[in-house]
């Protein structure tokens, strides 16, 4: 609704139309750059009958003012989105004189006795109005904020969040005001202020009774915190909820106290306990941006991340939801999670939730808050992992996130289990927590298992189990070396000699170059891959011994950083085992280096179905987990490739193949 069809304004009068605000001025009054001004403060139900009233009386008097123009726009300037020191001007009145601006100040605080708003932090409130207030400042708008002095002084006019005139003017108003805060500060000692906010400060002071430290939040009268909630409703929910859930043992680390109100805000007392929120810690901000110790900090989030599961669980049993999980609401110990706000905590599972930047998907507006909770989880790690969760909220599809988590993992030589975590919680419409804290204590095991050995006889297990299943023939790799030696179904027991000439057989030279190929046409395919290939000979050959000379004319042809599938047996995870492998017989990074950007692009063909992390197949229609050409044998090589370079960093490069 605009305002401007209800204020009767004179035909003489100049009316400009801005963004925000309906500005009128008349031709009689001078305009000043500088002077005394008054602002008209409200509730958002009263400001239809407020700014007509006002209105209506300055069009009379032929007085400059402006007004925001509609009812949306002042619950906006009513609103925490509005910054701190503009909040509350909806009206702006422009007196030419003190003797104008006195009248005004009392005939405006007489009409408008029985109305109240919220306190405006740059004014000063005239006498003991609750909407009425001045200050000195600007009168046009300008980009210069300083104004000098008749002795060349200068003054800021900066919108600080507190009253402020210049040195060589005295206040002609009131010699004194009722002070927001003195009911507060008739009990306790404010220390300073621990965090400064648009819909209130949050102190910490001491007690003139017991000596104790406190917390005291305030709640700014009248001020939305979001579109429909107050900030002074929300604050009240909060105290109340604190003390039902220290009532119920529930470990919330802080304690409800008392509730002050005083005139233009409501003032909450809590008991003191030293937390920070994690995105205020630069160890936590997020944690794998950090250069060092990034085993370290995964294990970290993923201790968070159990203990917020855990939290989340028994807040649920008790009743609550809408628990606002975010880096900037949450406090960690080392031990336990916990929240530094609990305003937005509810019991309405279907109540309104705040879209807040980065925890907002649109898929929320079609589940509960007990599921948007659940899948705050996942957003909360995706944040601390590296912001990925504003990444998820501007692309839409998980397909394209993961990616970029699998390869920021990687890079920071990490294993990828968490990704399952994330996976499970965003994608699916059956959230368990103990499914989730599974997944976890899953993530944790392949974090803080560093035996590359198991993990490297797992993966020749593996091998050993799909190549004994397939039935090709005909062709070099694993299957055209180790079928002569099927003997007890253990593809080591030949001869160095024999594997030795069996690979000069499929040897075809092409100028300097030697390749392996399944036939001696120069012309035909040369296979890099593990059952088919240059990487099976090879893996062949160094699991029996045979020695890097004798096959280091066919190393080259492993250095493929892309290939048209990633799976394990026939695709370019293979590859990268063998060149770790390599790696671990020569000591050579190169080998570790292009095993490292083989993994990564493997992670380009992840596909998200079914709440699970599957791989693209070339080979394929069907998308699969298994061990041969999906999840499993690409994650697993993943796997190694971290235990490798954790063991190398453990033992200083010494030799690590036992």
């Amino acid at each position: 609704m605009f305002f401007l069809s209800n204020i009767k304004i004179d035909n003489n009068a100049k009316i400009i139309e801005t963004d925000d605000f309906i500005n009128v001025t008349f031709s009689e009054n001078t305009v000043l750059n500088h002077f005394w001004k008054i602002h008209i403060s409200m509730k958002f139900e009263d400001s239809e009958a407020v700014i007509t009233t006002v209105a209506n009386y300055l069009n009379k008097k032929h007085i400059n003012y402006k007004f925001v123009k509609s009812t949306g726009l002042v619950k906006e300037w009513l609103s925490i989105r509005t910054h701190e020191s503009q909040i509350g001007k909806i009206i702006t009145i422009y007196p030419t004189s003190i003797a104008q601006a006195d009248l005004l100040l009392k005939q405006l605080s007489k009409i408008l006795r029985n109305y109240s708003g919220p306190n405006i932090f740059t004014d000063r409130a005239y006498k003991d109005s609750q909407n009425v207030f001045y200050r000195y400042g600007y009168h046009i708008a300008t980009s210069d904020d300083h104004i000098i002095g008749p002795n060349q002084e200068i003054f800021y006019d900066d919108r600080r969040p507190y009253f402020q005139i210049p040195s060589w003017i005295k206040d002609p108003f009131c010699s004194e005001n009722n002070v927001n805060g003195q009911a507060v500060q008739n009990k306790y000692k404010v220390i300073g202020a621990i965090d400064r906010r648009p819909g209130g400060n949050v102190y910490l002071a001491s007690s003139y009774r017991d000596g104790k430290k406190y917390i005291i939040k305030e709640a700014r009268k009248y001020v939305f915190a979001g579109d429909n909630k107050l900030k002074s409703v929300l604050k009240h929910n909060e105290f109340n909820t604190i003390k039902d859930l220290n009532k119920k043992k529930f470990n919330i680390k802080t304690k409800s106290i008392e509730k002050i109100v005083d005139n233009f805000s409501e003032y909450y007392v809590y008991s003191f306990e030293n937390l920070k929120p994690l995105d205020s810690q630069s160890q936590f901000s997020p944690l794998l941006a950090q250069p060092q110790k990034k085993a370290q900090a995964l294990l970290e989030i993923i201790n968070m991340s159990l203990s917020l599961v855990n939290k989340t669980k028994q807040l649920h049993d008790l009743g609550y939801c809408d628990l606002d999980a975010t880096l900037s609401n949450l406090s960690w110990d080392g031990s336990q999670i916990t929240w530094l706000d609990c305003d937005s905590f509810s019991k309405k599972s279907n109540d309104g939730y705040a879209k807040t930047k980065g925890y907002w998907l649109d898929g929320f507006a079609k589940i509960n808050n007990y599921q948007r909770d659940i899948k705050h989880i996942g957003l909360f790690i995706m944040h601390i992992l590296g912001d990925f969760n504003y990444t998820f909220q501007k692309l839409k599809t998980i397909d394209q996130v993961i990616v970029q988590i699998e390869q920021h993992l990687i890079q920071s030589k990490l294993p990828l289990d968490i990704i399952k975590v994330i996976t499970y919680i965003l994608d699916s419409d059956d959230l368990q927590f103990n499914t989730i804290e599974k997944l976890l204590n899953s993530a944790k095991k392949s974090l803080i298992n560093k035996d590359y050995q198991k993990t490297r006889q797992f993966i020749l297990t593996e091998i050993n189990k799909n190549v004994l299943s397939e039935k090709k023939s005909n062709v070099i790799g694993i299957m055209g070396i180790m079928k002569p030696y099927f003997i007890n179904n253990n593809y080591v027991s030949g001869k160095k000699e024999d594997i030795i000439e069996i690979l000069n057989n499929y040897e075809v030279k092409n100028g300097e170059k030697t390749f392996l190929k399944q036939n001696p046409n120069p012309n035909s395919v040369i296979s890099p891959y593990l059952i088919d290939g240059a990487a099976g000979a090879i893996l062949v050959s160094l699991l029996n011994s045979v020695e890097i000379k004798d096959i280091k004319q066919y190393l080259e042809i492993l250095n493929y950083p892309l290939a048209k599938t990633p799976g394990f047996l026939d695709g370019l995870a293979g590859i990268a085992f063998v060149n770790i492998e390599l790696f671990l017989h020569t000591h050579n990074n190169k080998y570790l280096q292009i095993a490292t950007t083989q993994v990564l692009n493997c992670m380009n063909y992840t596909i998200i179905e079914n709440s699970s992390v599957l791989f693209y197949s070339f080979y394929s229609t069907h998308n699969s987990e298994n061990f041969f050409n999906g999840t499993e044998g690409i994650y697993a090589v993943a796997q190694y490739l971290y235990e490798i370079n954790e063991s190398r960093l453990a033992k200083n490069d010494k030799k690590i193949l036992a």
